[in-house]
């Protein structure tokens, strides 16, 4: 990444809630060549996820982790490949026609129908200073990368090390950019304890044994948080200095969803790490085969940067999690 001047006439961009998915935008599908919702005018916006950052273990700098989307905030012009797909899952769901009056089928549809913008050059704001990212946003308008900032840099702000060190949240932020956006970055000390935990099953009633169930949960339901668990986690925040990290299989598509069910119900604020993968997918029968890819390897990248932290992994038997930790 490459840091540029901060030039002091340009506003800020300040956080906005992003805004609920219209019920028209998602009425029944829409035969060719129509638009899925022609009341609704779609509006790009852009996404940061709650992210991390942690120090170098040699020059004491920190890197900031950085990942967000980029895309229109309502699905329309439905494509016929994406008609075909949604009736596919409504279809293997064996959901009524009145499905797509239901809220979070519409909330939780969203996020793999709406369309992206690729090719775009992201600007964030950390720390008092511009950085842009390498690399623009690819086809399905995701963005990542890493931040490099001087030690010095959050001297006001809470850092989790062995005793956690009080201070304002740091904050990302979009700079330059029509759809301003921003979210919460957790910084990690050289040592300290990260709680890796999974999602589904664990904290979040899913039912990943039963596909069936496992896709009415994820579409149709309203989330249900594990009994006590959310009490634990809150338990042990407060007696210790600890980065939550909440790493699943479940995709990023549904990342507004899962960030507001950890918000409502009440558990620890942390990083989230999902997947990327696609309705298509799901409806050729591979979605569960693809929930099982990558969760070792996200692990994986989080101890190799954060070597002299120790880790407690938390999940269950659904996804073999045991096996994979």
């Amino acid at each position: 990444m490459k840091n540029t001047q901060h030039n002091p006439s340009e506003p800020i961009a300040a956080v906005i809630p992003a805004e609920p998915l219209a019920a028209s935008s998602l009425a029944k599908p829409p035969e060719v060549g129509q638009s899925a919702n022609v009341n609704v005018v779609p509006n790009l916006a852009t996404t940061l996820y709650r992210s991390y950052g942690y120090r170098h273990p040699k020059t004491g700098n920190w890197r900031i982790l950085v990942q967000g989307r980029r895309s229109y905030d309502v699905p329309t012009h439905l494509g016929l490949g994406k008609r075909l797909m949604l009736r596919g899952l409504v279809k293997r769901l064996q959901l009524p026609p009145t499905i797509y009056d239901n809220a979070h089928f519409r909330e939780r549809v969203s996020g793999f129908l709406v369309s992206a913008e690729a090719g775009h050059k992201i600007k964030l704001e950390i720390a008092d200073q511009i950085f842009s990212i390498r690399r623009r946003t690819r086809k399905s308008g995701m963005f990542g990368g890493r931040v490099n900032v001087a030690a010095g840099a959050f001297t006001n702000c809470e850092v989790l090390g062995r005793v956690r060190r009080q201070g304002e949240p740091t904050i990302v932020r979009t700079h330059d950019d029509l759809t301003p956006a921003a979210n919460r970055i957790f910084l990690a000390d050289t040592y300290g304890i990260n709680i890796v935990t999974d999602i589904d099953d664990t904290i979040k009633e899913t039912e990943v044994s039963s596909r069936q169930k496992m896709l009415t949960r994820t579409f149709v339901d309203p989330f249900e948080p594990i009994g006590g668990m959310a009490d634990l986690y809150q338990q042990w925040a407060a007696n210790h200095s600890l980065l939550f990290q909440y790493v699943s299989s479940s995709p990023w598509q549904l990342y507004r969803p899962l960030e507001n069910f950890l918000d409502v119900f009440g558990f620890p604020a942390g990083s989230i790490h999902l997947r990327w993968f696609t309705l298509r997918e799901e409806i050729l029968k591979k979605w569960r085969l693809a929930r099982r890819r990558g969760k070792a390897s996200v692990i994986r990248t989080l101890i190799k940067r954060m070597p002299l932290r120790q880790f407690i992994l938390i999940g269950d038997s659904g996804e073999r999690d045991p096996e994979i930790y």
